[in-house]
C-alpha cells in the first residue's frame, strides 16, 4: 500500500526534473527581464509619495557599460534632468509618429 503513494512521488519528481533540464538555463536576455520586473515590483511597493520621484534609468559608466538602476528624479542635476526629457520627448514622437504611419498605410490600403 505504501510503495503506491511512493511511486507517484518518485514519478512527479522525475518528471519535475526533466521538465528543469528540458527548459535548460534561461537566456542571458530572460534573466535581464526577470531583474528588471523584480525592480518594477519593489518600485510598486513604494508609497506614492515615493514613488512619483523614483523611476529606472539606464546609466553610461565611464567604460561605456550600460547600467539600469533605481534613480531619485528630484536629485537629478539641470543636465541629467533636461537628457531625460529630450529622451522622453523624442520616445514619444518616435511612437506618435509610427503610429501615424500604420494609420495612413491602413487607410491607403
Amino acid at each position: 500500500m505504501n510503495s503506491i503513494p511512493d511511486f507517484y512521488k518518485r514519478k512527479e519528481n522525475v518528471a519535475g526534473v526533466l521538465r528543469e533540464a528540458w527548459r535548460g538555463q534561461p537566456s542571458q536576455r530572460e534573466q535581464e527581464d526577470d531583474e528588471e520586473k523584480l525592480r518594477w515590483t519593489a518600485i510598486k511597493r513604494l508609497l506614492t509619495y515615493d514613488r512619483l520621484r523614483k523611476g529606472m534609468l539606464n546609466r553610461v559608466l565611464d567604460n561605456g557599460e550600460i547600467v539600469q538602476g533605481e534613480v531619485d528624479v528630484t536629485k537629478l542635476g539641470n543636465h541629467e534632468k533636461k537628457l531625460l526629457m529630450d529622451s522622453v520627448l523624442k520616445t514619444t514622437q518616435e511612437g506618435n509618429e509610427r503610429f501615424l504611419q500604420r494609420l495612413r498605410n491602413r487607410t491607403d490600403r
